[in-house]
């Protein structure tokens, strides 16, 4: 079940108040988790936080990088190939560790 969406946008930002990558996802997950009533308590649950990968930003961990930022301690850290299916493919992937009972609560994200 999807409990959630956000979304964080910048645009014509001055280089030295601009979020980061991470930030950014970290903004839209916090949106998502207000949206959903949850509250920031959620990030304390999460199993598993998955990003979708991106040609202009190859951090070594990203998923781990959110999950920091949002104060969560998955035991899942999933990162995708590039292409165009990719967050589908990582839906999918998160809904499928759910239906199998090895996730109770996990984070998509991505940045472009």
């Amino acid at each position: 079940m999807l409990v959630g969406g956000g979304q964080a946008l910048q645009r014509d930002v001055e280089p030295e108040i601009e979020l980061g990558p991470v930030e950014l996802m970290a903004k839209a997950a916090r949106e998502a988790a207000e949206q959903a009533g949850l509250g920031e308590r959620v990030f304390a649950a999460l199993d598993a936080v998955g990003v979708v990968d991106v040609a202009a930003w190859r951090p070594r961990n990203a998923p781990r990088l959110l999950a920091e930022a949002l104060g969560a301690k998955p035991s899942l850290e999933v990162v995708t190939a590039l292409g165009g299916e990719s967050p589908l493919l990582l839906l999918n992937h998160m809904a499928a560790e759910i239906a199998a009972g090895r996730v109770r609560a996990a984070l998509v994200a991505g940045t472009n």
